[in-house]
């Protein structure tokens, strides 16, 4: 599990800025990833967001931003 309880995160990477084989929890933080060539945020579980700001961004389909094999559960302000 990856858990981040708060902080400043900014990843510009080749392959996943985030990954996890079973969970990542974000709970708070100012989080930016951004991947050229697979996903930003990449969970084989559950991705679980409950505040902060996230950003994630990934290359050409089929790689995205958020990549989850299990449930997404978003429990924060979401705007646009």
């Amino acid at each position: 599990m990856l858990t981040v309880n708060d902080g400043m995160i900014a990843a510009l990477c080749y392959d996943d800025c985030m990954n996890a084989s079973n969970s990542i929890v974000i709970n708070g933080g100012s989080i930016y990833c951004y991947s050229s060539g697979n996903d930003g945020i990449d969970s084989n579980g559950t991705l679980t967001i409950t505040g902060g700001v996230v950003i994630a961004s990934g290359t050409t389909s089929p790689e995205d931003g958020f990549d989850c094999v299990g449930f997404i559960f978003v429990s924060a302000n979401m705007e646009q």
